[in-house]
């Protein structure tokens, strides 16, 4: 049948003509939108289908016969309680409703249905028949499944990244918070979000609040907040808290976004950390003092030894036997180690501590000096495999470096000739200044224990020496940002330390 369309309904004048007009332009609609609606007479008990509602369930129209209880076998039952209370209520209160359920199509799979409407009361003004709109809400119930999940994800998320998060308003009113900053509180989500922080605390709300204000007022966040907080019957903790400038994408309305780190713990360690440092600092300048006056007052009677030694010679004259004599060499022998030895520990207290300025020090100068000190060496020769170069450091240390490095060479060594190398090559970023011999070379299972203080390989009657050299060496090498190697091998000959000193 061919519609006009071109039908004037302008007029106000009600005629047959005028009804089938409207009604076929609403019947038309209804075909045309994909959208089917559906009447239930309360009366009769039937329920009538569009034709796009019953193809939507793939109902064939003839073999579909208007019961409600050919309806109620397609909806899913898991949805037919919900959905029969829901209808039953509205219905009964005479109000506008729209639901969805699965139902069941002909090929048995399920398909997401909305529908709406309103009843219609008889009139006796009880329920005479409901109907509504039907509509395909599959695509609709996914996209709104899908957006429920990713809504959960990002709640999970949320409530479990490592920081507290708060999302407020100008009012002080917590907006959202993730679950650690509800924990913090010692409260529940749903008991935080809505209010306002002066009911939650109202001792601190007001400096929450001046600061919040400034961020939302001036757009410019706050960072590294460092606050101390008391939660609901809990401890005091410490928090870390930036307070970041928030405008809604879409109201334009300005929050202030909270984020706030645990730092309890840390400043526990900060705690701790200054307090053994007070606390090792005290230690080294008792340690130092003591250094200092032990090495100060036992040379008074290392002195009064030496000088017994010259009365007794003395005294004796003639009578002084060898025996006497030898006797006496040994104890100025002790008196002069002992008196070495307190120098030693007084320059290892203060070794890599209060050092001088660096210096512009020409490295070849350095050994002339240290040579001119360690002179008459007989059968020793030194030689210089590379050009020295000038470094930037303090002098001294540098000078305790190479001192107690070629003495130690020339201490040690086995035989009454040796040679000695002192040469320097560069890395990417240091200077390795060696010293070698030839002498007869350190056992690797001893290599570390001769940097610890008072440790020889030989006895001190053999080799002089308080065994606190290398320790020095060592304590002023690192002092200077470096460090020590010793390359030396079981069943060879010779012995190579490396000095690693930084460039910059």
């Amino acid at each position: 049948m061919v519609r006009d369309y071109t039908i004037d309904l302008s007029s106000g004048v009600t005629t047959p003509s005028r009804l089938d007009a409207e009604a076929d332009l609403i019947k038309f609609a209804f075909e045309a939108s994909n959208v089917g609606y559906w009447v239930w007479d309360q009366k009769t008990d039937h329920v009538y289908l569009s034709a796009a509602s019953l193809e939507m369930l793939q109902l064939p129209k003839d073999s579909f016969n208007n019961r409600v209880k050919d309806i109620q076998n397609l909806i899913h039952p898991d949805d037919f309680a919900t959905l029969k209370s829901s209808l039953t209520n509205h219905i009964k209160d005479q109000r506008f409703f729209e639901i969805e359920f699965r139902a069941r199509r002909q090929d048995g799979s399920y398909i997401w249905i909305n529908i709406d409407g309103r009843p219609d009361p008889n009139e006796t003004g009880k329920f005479g028949r409901v109907g509504g709109s039907v509509v395909d809400a599959t695509a609709y119930v996914g996209l709104k499944q899908e957006l429920s999940r990713e809504k959960e994800n990002l709640r999970l998320i949320f409530d479990n990244v490592p920081a507290r998060i708060w999302l407020k308003d100008g009012h002080n009113t917590i907006i959202r918070l993730n679950e650690k900053a509800a924990s913090s509180m010692k409260m529940r989500v749903q008991d935080v979000e809505g209010a306002n922080t002066y009911n939650l605390f109202p001792e601190m709300a007001k400096a929450y609040h001046e600061a919040d204000l400034a961020v939302i007022n001036s757009g410019q966040p706050l960072l590294g907040i460092v606050e101390k907080y008391t939660p609901k019957d809990g401890e005091h903790g410490w928090v870390s808290t930036d307070k970041l400038p928030f405008t809604h994408p879409e109201t334009h309305k300005k929050y202030v976004l909270v984020i706030a780190t645990d730092i309890t713990q840390q400043k526990k360690y900060e705690t701790e950390i200054l307090e053994n440092s007070i606390r090792l600092d005290q230690a080294n300048k008792d340690l130092d003092h003591f250094a200092y006056m032990a090495s100060h007052d036992l040379k008074a009677p290392l002195r009064g030894m030496e000088e017994l030694a010259e009365w007794i010679e003395e005294d004796l004259g003639e009578n002084l036997t060898p025996d006497i004599q030898h006797k006496l060499g040994l104890l100025r022998g002790r008196v002069s180690r002992m008196d070495a030895l307190l120098k030693d520990i007084l320059a290892f207290s203060r070794a890599g501590k209060n050092m001088a300025d660096p210096e512009e020090v020409h490295l070849d100068r350095v050994v002339d000096t240290v040579l001119d000190w360690l002179y008459p060496l007989d059968g020793i020769e030194f030689h210089r495999d590379t050009d020295l170069p000038v470094l930037n450091l303090p002098r001294s240390a540098i000078e305790h470096i190479m001192l107690n490095l070629l003495s130690n060479a020339v201490k040690h060594h086995d035989k009454d000739n040796g040679e000695i190398h002192i040469g320097c090559n560069d890395s990417d970023d240091y200077h390795i200044l060696y010293v070698s011999d030839d002498g007869p070379g350190i056992p690797v299972k001893y290599q570390t224990r001769i940097f610890e203080i008072f440790k020889q390989l030989k006895p001190r009657d053999s080799v002089e020496g308080s065994g606190i050299g290398l320790s020095i060496v060592k304590k002023m090498s690192e002092a200077l940002g470096g460090k020590i190697e010793i390359l030396s091998e079981d069943g060879k000959r010779g012995t190579r330390f490396n000095i690693y000193l930084p460039k910059t």
